[in-house]
């Protein structure tokens, strides 16, 4: 069983690889060097695990095949960011979300919305989770 920050390791280290894939193909195309691209990770343990040069004693059991995360950090071909856990999308498919939060996600994975807006905006929903329903204008 694999503890939240090696969950959320794993999975950065996932998305990262697709990334980096996407990354090949624009620098092939465009014949020139991306700047970092920015990964959202919900949990600031995770961020801090990537952005250290060295395991510590309880990574260990973190297998190598997902360390790519580490090298890529300190590369400068990604850049590691916190997200609030109520502007997660991947919250959409694992959580039940209050309706004004479940809109405000369904609006970004449609398009209807920008990412970087709803991210600027001051008065966000909040997850039932958290006991505070607000608005999304």
């Amino acid at each position: 069983m694999l503890s939240t920050v090696a969950a959320e390791f794993y999975e950065g280290s996932e998305a990262f690889r697709e990334i980096a894939f996407v990354q090949g193909v624009l620098e092939d195309f465009y014949e020139t060097k991306l700047p970092a691209t920015p990964l959202y990770i919900d949990n600031t343990a995770a961020i801090a695990m990537g952005k250290l040069p060295q395991f510590s004693e309880r990574q260990k059991y973190i297998p190598i095949r997902i360390c790519h995360l580490k090298i890529s950090a300190a590369d400068g071909l990604i850049d590691l960011r916190p997200i609030s856990t109520r502007h997660e999308l991947a919250d959409i498919g694992t959580k039940a979300l209050a309706f004004p939060c479940l809109q405000r996600l369904k609006d970004v994975l449609l398009g209807k919305v920008r990412f970087t807006i709803v991210m600027s905006l001051e008065r966000m929903c909040i997850c039932r989770s958290r006991g505070d329903v607000g608005t999304y204008r």
